[in-house]
């Protein structure tokens, strides 16, 4: 029955796997995460950390926000570490569109940088302007309301 098996096809013989093939496995895995990673971070989603107090009560210090990368386009500046360099500058982004007054936008400081999550509150054309602490929009004040003292309590591991 055995010859019987042979003759056929039956299974085949189990091979022996040694460490090597064990650790092209491995990299195939690190490689192919790595890519996905990539192609997400630089295609569909990005995750930050608030730095400073200048979206509070909104948002505080140490918030973590996902922001969408294909809200207002892709650019050079889309892909992740620093990749873009090699690609020639441009005006335009693939899939453009501008942010609308008051979105929450994430972008690249062009000197320092540094990555900054700032509201925005002018579009291309406007003409923005603090006179004696009060801002001005395109030649008109904005109305703002008083601002309020924020009490926040510390809890007991230190943050806040």
């Amino acid at each position: 029955m055995q010859e019987n098996l042979e003759q056929r096809g039956g299974p085949p013989p189990e091979e022996k796997k040694g460490w090597r093939h064990d650790a092209a496995e491995w990299a195939k895995t690190i490689v192919a995460a790595f890519g996905a990673y990539v192609v997400f971070t630089t295609v569909a989603f990005a995750n930050y950390r608030i730095p400073s107090e200048s979206m509070v009560p909104h948002l505080e210090v140490g918030d973590r926000v996902v922001v969408s990368k294909f809200a207002y386009g892709y650019s050079r500046y889309s892909l992740p570490f620093d990749l873009g360099r090699f690609l020639p500058a441009s005006a335009h982004r693939l899939f453009e569109s501008y942010p609308r007054r008051g979105d929450v936008v994430v972008f690249v400081h062009p000197i320092s940088g540094e990555t900054l999550i700032k509201r925005a509150i002018g579009l291309p054309g406007d003409t923005i302007e603090m006179r004696d602490g009060y801002l001005w929009l395109n030649g008109a004040r904005v109305p703002t309301s008083q601002p309020q003292t924020l009490m926040r309590q510390a809890n007991q591991d230190g943050r806040e």
